[in-house]
């Protein structure tokens, strides 16, 4: 008899972010008004912030690989959302954990 299960896909989470780029130093905070708000150091020219931004994120704020996090949309937008290889409890965890 055939199992009609699927193989277990990875868990897949979605983190929307305001960047602003051009700045002194790459930082992540929470603001109440706006969300995550993200400064990098990297201008928006020929996708730099955007590699720059899914770089910090994954590796010094979510503790991940870089290829863990990418830009799912807003690739030429100061809004966007990241797509992170996490299931969205523990993106939950990890962010909370980073905002302490």
């Amino acid at each position: 008899m055939r199992s009609s299960a699927k193989a277990s896909e990875p868990a897949e989470s979605v983190l929307s972010v305001k960047v602003i780029p051009g700045a002194s130093r790459n930082e992540l905070r929470w603001d109440a008004a706006r969300g995550w708000v993200a400064r990098i150091q990297a201008p928006p020219i020929e996708g730099r912030a955007n590699t720059d931004l899914c770089e910090f994120v994954a590796r010094e704020v979510l503790g991940l690989a870089r290829a863990s996090v990418w830009v799912k949309s807003g690739a030429a937008s100061r809004q966007k959302r990241l797509g992170v290889a996490l299931p969205p409890d523990e993106l939950e965890r990890r962010l909370q954990e980073f905002r302490r």
